[in-house]
C-alpha cells in the first residue's frame, strides 16, 4: 500500500447541476495509449490549488506506473506518472484509489502478508477467537529494496536439453511449460517464472524480470533450441522450488536423494517422478492446485494468505484507513482497520452464529463510513452472503464484530457490492445509504439500487425506495458504480451519480455502450431526499465514440476545467472521461402594472413592465452569461377563450434580452390595449391572467466556456394577475357572507335503473358585494363523468340577492365500488379574505338486476298402487345481471307430511361452475307457512349470473298412501329468490316466487258380479209388480174395448154403403 499524503482544499468547491452536465464539452483519455485506465477520480493539490485527474493503471511490465495524473494541455488530456510514489517491480492488476479531505490512498498489493497473531484451529479447519475480541494483526513492512519488496510467488523450471532427450519429447516439455505458465498467469498476478536449460552448457532461457511480459515469455519458451550433448543435472538445479525430471534419473537412489534435498520443504509434494514426457500433462492441474488456492477447495482453509486486503478502501482520518479483505478466512471476508502511522491494524469480521452463512460471503467487497449522531459507524458489503447478499455494520467503540443490518431479496443480485453514504443537506450527518445490487434480475441483469434512510434518533435503516435505470434496457447492471458528486445542482444539496456500464451492450453500432444516471438532492418541507427519478442520463455514445463499459467508475465534485464549476469523471474500459458542468441560472421574474387594478368599465390601456433578476451570488452570475440570450413570450388573458387585452405591437409579446452586464435586472416595458375597443363585454370581474414563458438561447459549437442552463426544477413560466377593483363596505378587503342551500332529486340511486340525478343550488349574499362567487362541485363516479365542476356567476351579486343553479348528472351504467358517496358543494370567492360555505349530500347506491323464475307448473302422480316414482324439479332462472348482483335461490321440498316420509331428495345439479349450493333440513321453509308439512328439504344456491338451471331429483314413495288423509290431494315444491335489499334492487319482483304442484290421482273401485245379479233380479221383480198392478186396474182392458167399438162402427158403415148401392 502507498498513501499520497496530500490535503484537499474543500472551501473553494463550486457547485454544479447534474441535469446540466455538458456532453459536448468533454475530455477523454486517448484510446490505445498510455495509461490504460482502471479507475479515475479528481484530486486537488493543496499547494497549487490545481485539480488533477488521477487514473489508476495495471502493470504488465516492470516499468509501468500504477498512478497517473492528467491535466488539460491545448484542450486535450495529457497524463504522466505521479512522482514520489514507490512502485514495486512486478506485475499487478488490482489498483484502487480513494480520496477524502485528508488525501489520496492508492492500493497496489491486495495480497500483502498479514500476521494472523495467536489463533486456534478447530476440527472443521476454521479459525476462531474464543473471546470474539477485535483481532489485532500486524502488517509486516516490506524492505525498501526492489528485490525484497513484495516478490510474490517465484517459480523456477529446469529443462533437460541434453542429448538423452528426443526432439519430440523436448517439444512436449516446452508445450507443458507453456500451458502451465499460461494457466498460472490467468489466476496468479503475483507469479513470476524463470527457466534454465542444461546440456553441454547451462543457460538461462527466461528470467524473473522477463516473465512480466506474458506474451513475450510464452513466445520465448516455444523458441527454445535444444542444446544437446551431456547432462549436468546437479549444477542446473540449484535454488529450485519445483523440479521436473525424467523417470530414469530416479533409478539412481543417490540422484533421487539429491532431488529431494534441492526441492522445497515436503519434497514429496515438489519432486515428481515422470516415466515419460507424455505424463507431464497430468502434472499441470496438480501444480496449479499447489500454487493457487481455489475457493471452496476441501482441506485447510486459508486465513490471510489470499485475504486481498485493499479490495475496497476508505480513508477515515489522516492516519486511519479502512480496507476490505474479501478473501480472508476462505473468502468469508472481513475488514482491516489499519493505522498508517504505526503500520498496525485490527482485523474485523462478522459474528458467526451459523458458520455456513459466513462462508464465501465476500465481506469487505465494499466498505463505507457513516456519520451518525451517535458517532461513526463502519459498514461493509457481503454480496454473496446466503447467496442474496447483505450489509454489515460495526459502530465505533461499541462492538467487536460486524453484525448484519440489511439483507438482499434476490439470489445472485450481488446486494451490497456497492455502498454509497449520502449527506444531502451537508450537515455532517449521513442521511441515506445507497446499496447496489447490479445483478438484480427481472428479464436480464437490469440491476437496481436500494435507498435506505438513516434514522436520526437510533441510526436504524428504513427502505425509502428503489432506484432503477431505463426500463427498456434489460442488460444494464445499474448500480455497478456509485458516488456522490457534490452540490452540482447549486441548491446546497448533494447529488449522486450511478453507473450502468452495460446499457446498450450488443447494439453493434460501434458507438459504445454504458450510461451514467444523475440524481439530485431535494428538500421538501424540511425533509431531504433524492429526486424520485433521474434528472439526466448520459450515454457513452453522446460523450465519445468507442467507449465501452462507460460508467464502471464515477467520481466528481471538483473543478477540473478551471471555469469555477465542479466536474465529474467517468471510467470506461481502459479510458476515462471528464464531463464539464454548465452553470445554472435561477431567475426571479416580476411584472408590474399601471393601473395595478382595473375599475369596472375601464376601457383604456395598461402599462406593464416585465423584469428578470439573477442573483449575484450564483455561479452563473460570476462566470458571466456572455453571448447567452434570454427569449421570452407573453400570452395574455390565458384563462379566457376571448382575449380582453393584447399587446400594442404583436411582435412585442415575443422578445429577447442580452444585456447581462448592465446589472442583475433585465426589464422590458409593454403597452397593453383592449382587443375590441372595450375592455370587457362579457366578463368584467375575472382577473386577467398573463403567462410569461422564457428560455435561454446559447450559441452552438462553443467549447471555450460552459453554456448556462435554467434550473430543471423550476417551471420556465410564470402567471401574473391583473385584477379588477372591488366595491365593498370595507375598502381594505371585502368579506362575503354567503348562504348556501342545496337539494337533490333523490338520496338513493339504483345503478341500472336511475337515469338522472338533479341538484338545485341556491346561493345568496347577505352583506357585502363579492366579485364572482365560484361554485365548485366535487362529485364521485358514476354520478358524473368528471370529478370537479367549476361554475362562475356574473359580477356583482347585489346585497341580499340570490341565484339558483340546477345541475343534472346522468348515471353511468357501470359497477360502483362503494355503497355510499358524497357530493360536496363549496362556494368561495376571489376576495382578499375568502369565505367558504359548503354543503354535503350523502348518496346511497344500489345495483339493479332482473331474475325471473318460471311460472308455476303442475305434475300428476297415481297414488292408488302404492309405488315409488322418480321426479325432477327444474328451476330455470333467466334475466339480466350486468353488475354481478348476488342473490339466493331457495328451493323447499316437503319430505314429511303428518308423520309420513313421502319424498327423499337424491341429487342436485346446476349449470354454472361458480354457483354454490347447500342442502339442509328445516322445520319451516319459505316465506309462507304450510300447515300439513312437518319437515322440509331446503336447497340454497348463491347465484351471481343472469342464467342458471337448478334441478332437484327426488324419489316419491306412496307405499303408505292409504294412511294419507282424504284432504291431502297434492304436493307443492316451492322456489323463492331473496337478496340483500340494501345493496341490490330486484326488478320484476312478482317473478321471484314459483311452485311446482304434484297432484295425486286415485283409480275408481270395481263392483262384484253378485251385486249385479241381485240388482237385476230386484229390478225385474219390481217390474212384475208394476205390471200386475196395471192389469188389476184394467189399464190394458179399457184400451181393448175401445178398439172393439171402433171396429164395430167401421163394419156398420161398410154395410150401409153396400145397401145403398143395391138400391
Amino acid at each position: 500500500m502507498w498513501l499520497l499524503h496530500t490535503l484537499l482544499c474543500v472551501t473553494g468547491l463550486a457547485p454544479v447541476a447534474a441535469f446540466n452536465v455538458d456532453v459536448v464539452r468533454t475530455w477523454v483519455t486517448p484510446e490505445g495509449g498510455a495509461p490504460y485506465v482502471l479507475s479515475s477520480l479528481l484530486h486537488q493539490d493543496s499547494s497549487t490549488n490545481q485539480t488533477w485527474l488521477l487514473v489508476t493503471s495495471p502493470s504488465t511490465s516492470g516499468t509501468a506506473e500504477p498512478l497517473h495524473q492528467c491535466s488539460l494541455v491545448h484542450d486535450e488530456l495529457r497524463c504522466h506518472p505521479v512522482e514520489h510514489v514507490s512502485i514495486p517491480k512486478r506485475r499487478y492488476r488490482g489498483v484502487i484509489a480513494v480520496r477524502n479531505q485528508h488525501g489520496v490512498l492508492n492500493l497496489l498489493d491486495p495480497d500483502a502478508h498479514v500476521d494472523a497473531g495467536v489463533c486456534s484451529r478447530n476440527k472443521e479447519g476454521s479459525t476462531e477467537n474464543r473471546a470474539r475480541q477485535r483481532r489485532a494483526l500486524k502488517v509486516e513492512e516490506e524492505e525498501e529494496e526492489e528485490e525484497e519488496e513484495g516478490a510474490g510467488t517465484e517459480i523456477a523450471i529446469i529443462l533437460d536439453g541434453s542429448g538423452s532427450i528426443d526432439p519430440p519429447d523436448f517439444q512436449r516439455a516446452k508445450d507443458f511449460i507453456s500451458n502451465m505458465m499460461k494457466n498460472v498467469y490467468e489466476k496468479c498476478f503475483e507469479c513470476s517464472f524463470a527457466l534454465v536449460q542444461y546440456g553441454t552448457v547451462i543457460q538461462t532461457e527466461l528470467d524473473l524480470q522477463d516473465s512480466q511480459d506474458v506474451t513475450a515469455s510464452l513466445a520465448r519458451v516455444q523458441n527454445i533450441t535444444q542444446v544437446g550433448n551431456v547432462t549436468k543435472t546437479a549444477s542446473a538445479m540449484q535454488h529450485v522450488l519445483a523440479s521436473v525430471q525424467v523417470g530414469d534419473a530416479f533409478k539412481n537412489n543417490k540422484t533421487y536423494e539429491q532431488l529431494k534435498l534441492i526441492a522445497s520443504e515436503t519434497p514429496e509434494a515438489h519432486a515428481f517422478k515422470v516415466t515419460n514426457y507424455m505424463a507431464l500433462d497430468g502434472l499441470l492441474s496438480k501444480l496449479q492446485q499447489s500454487i493457487i488456492r481455489v475457493e471452496g477447495t476441501v482441506g485447510d482453509a486459508p486465513h490471510y494468505q489470499l485475504a486481498q486486503v485493499g479490495f475496497s478502501a476508505q480513508i477515515l482520518d489522516e492516519g486511519q484507513v479502512l480496507l476490505g479483505a474479501v478473501g480472508a478466512f476462505d473468502w468469508s471476508g472481513g475488514v482491516l482497520l489499519y493505522d498508517t502511522n504505526n503500520c498496525r491494524g485490527h482485523f474485523l469480521n462478522q459474528t458467526v452464529v451459523d458458520a455456513k452463512a459466513a462462508q464465501y460471503g465476500y465481506l469487505g467487497y465494499s466498505v463505507a463510513v457513516l456519520h451518525k449522531p451517535s458517532g461513526l459507524a463502519y459498514v461493509a458489503g457481503a454480496p454473496r452472503h446466503r447467496q442474496r447478499g447483505a450489509v454489515f455494520e460495526l459502530q465505533e467503540g461499541r462492538e467487536t464484530d460486524f453484525v448484519p443490518v440489511l439483507e438482499g431479496e434476490q439470489m445472485g443480485s450481488y446486494f451490497g457490492s456497492g455502498l454509497c453514504p449520502v449527506d444531502i443537506d451537508m450537515d455532517g450527518t449521513t442521511d441515506f445509504l445507497l446499496v447496489a445490487a447490479p445483478f438484480y434480475h427481472i428479464q436480464g441483469e437490469e440491476g437496481r439500487v436500494y435507498m435506505y434512510r438513516v434514522n436520526k434518533q437510533d441510526g436504524s435503516f428504513s427502505l425509502e425506495r428503489e432506484l432503477i435505470g431505463h426500463s427498456r434496457l434489460i442488460y444494464a447492471r445499474f448500480g455497478f458504480a456509485m458516488a456522490t458528486v457534490g452540490d452540482i445542482s447549486q441548491d446546497k444539496l448533494t447529488d449522486v451519480a450511478i453507473g450502468a456500464p452495460l446499457e446498450d451492450f450488443g447494439a453493434d453500432d460501434g458507438a459504445g455502450f454504458g450510461s451514467v444516471y444523475i440524481y439530485n438532492g431535494r428538500s421538501t418541507n424540511q425533509l431531504v431526499n433524492l429526486s424520485t427519478s433521474w434528472s439526466q442520463r448520459i450515454r457513452a455514445s453522446a460523450v465519445a465514440p468507442g467507449l465501452h463499459y462507460f460508467g464502471m467508475s464515477v467520481a466528481g465534485g471538483l473543478d477540473f476545467s478551471g471555469d469555477g464549476l465542479a466536474d465529474i469523471t467517468v471510467g470506461a474500459l481502459g479510458r476515462a472521461a471528464v464531463l464539464c458542468s454548465r452553470p445554472v441560472v435561477p431567475l426571479k421574474v416580476s411584472m408590474n402594472f399601471a393601473p395595478n387594478a382595473l375599475p369596472i368599465g375601464f376601457s383604456g390601456s395598461v402599462n406593464a413592465c416585465l423584469c428578470f433578476e439573477i442573483s449575484s451570488e450564483t455561479t452563473a452570475a460570476k462566470s458571466g452569461l456572455r453571448e447567452t440570450a434570454l427569449n421570452f413570450t407573453l400570452d395574455l388573458d390565458v384563462m379566457m377563450p376571448r382575449k380582453r387585452l393584447q399587446c400594442s405591437d404583436e411582435r412585442a409579446c415575443r422578445g429577447s434580452l442580452r444585456d447581462w452586464d448592465a446589472g442583475p435586472h433585465l426589464c422590458k416595458p409593454f403597452l397593453l390595449i383592449p382587443t375590441e375597443g372595450q375592455l370587457c363585454q362579457e366578463d368584467c370581474f375575472s382577473n386577467i391572467s398573463i403567462r410569461v414563458s422564457y428560455q435561454l438561447q446559447t450559441p452552438e459549437g462553443r467549447r471555450d466556456h460552459p453554456q448556462p442552463v435554467l434550473d430543471l426544477y423550476t417551471e420556465p413560466s410564470t402567471i401574473f394577475q391583473l385584477p379588477y377593483e372591488k366595491a365593498c363596505r370595507n375598502k381594505l378587503f371585502c368579506v362575503a357572507e354567503l348562504q348556501l342551500a342545496t337539494t337533490v332529486s333523490q338520496q338513493e340511486l339504483v345503478v341500472g335503473l336511475t337515469k338522472e340525478l338533479t341538484m338545485n343550488i341556491t346561493c345568496e349574499e347577505d352583506k357585502d358585494k363579492p366579485p364572482s362567487p365560484n361554485i365548485q362541485c366535487d362529485d364521485p363516479k358514476p354520478a358524473a363523468s368528471v370529478l370537479v365542476m367549476n361554475c362562475k356567476i356574473g359580477h356583482p351579486i347585489l346585497k341580499r340577492s340570490s341565484i339558483t343553479l340546477s345541475l343534472a348528472w346522468q348515471l353511468e351504467e357501470s359497477t360502483f365500488p362503494n355503497r355510499t358517496a358524497n357530493i360536496t358543494v363549496m362556494i368561495t370567492n376571489f376576495n382578499e379574505r375568502r369565505s367558504l360555505v359548503s354543503k354535503t349530500h350523502s348518496l346511497q347506491f344500489k345495483h339493479a338486476f332482473i331474475a325471473v323464475l318460471p311460472k308455476p307448473s303442475v305434475m300428476y302422480m297415481n297414488t292408488s298402487r302404492g309405488l315409488s316414482d322418480h321426479k325432477e324439479f327444474l328451476f330455470n332462472i333467466h334475466g339480466e345481471n350486468l353488475f354481478g348482483a348476488e342473490f339466493l335461490l331457495k328451493i323447499c321440498v316437503p319430505i314429511k307430511l303428518q308423520g309420513l316420509h313421502l319424498v327423499r331428495v337424491k341429487n342436485l345439479t346446476k349449470t354454472q361452475a361458480h354457483t354454490v349450493c347447500t342442502q339442509t333440513r328445516e322445520r319451516v321453509c319459505g316465506s309462507d307457512p304450510v300447515q300439513l308439512v312437518e319437515e322440509w328439504h331446503s336447497v340454497s344456491c348463491n347465484i351471481s349470473s343472469d342464467k342458471e338451471n337448478v334441478t332437484v331429483a327426488a324419489e316419491l314413495s306412496f307405499s303408505q298412501s292409504e294412511q294419507l288423509p282424504r284432504d291431502v290431494t297434492e304436493l307443492q315444491i316451492l322456489g323463492e329468490i331473496s337478496f340483500n335489499k340494501s345493496l341490490y334492487e330486484g326488478l320484476n319482483s312478482e317473478n321471484h316466487r314459483t311452485k311446482i304442484t304434484v297432484i295425486f290421482l286415485k283409480d275408481e273401485e270395481a263392483y262384484s258380479l253378485p251385486l249385479i245379479i241381485k240388482s237385476s233380479v230386484g229390478g225385474l221383480l219390481v217390474l212384475i209388480v208394476i205390471v200386475v198392478i196395471l192389469v188389476k186396474c184394467g189399464f190394458f182392458k179399457r184400451k181393448y174395448q175401445q178398439l172393439n167399438l171402433e171396429s164395430i162402427r167401421k163394419d156398420q158403415l161398410k154395410s150401409e154403403s153396400l145397401l145403398d148401392e143395391e138400391n
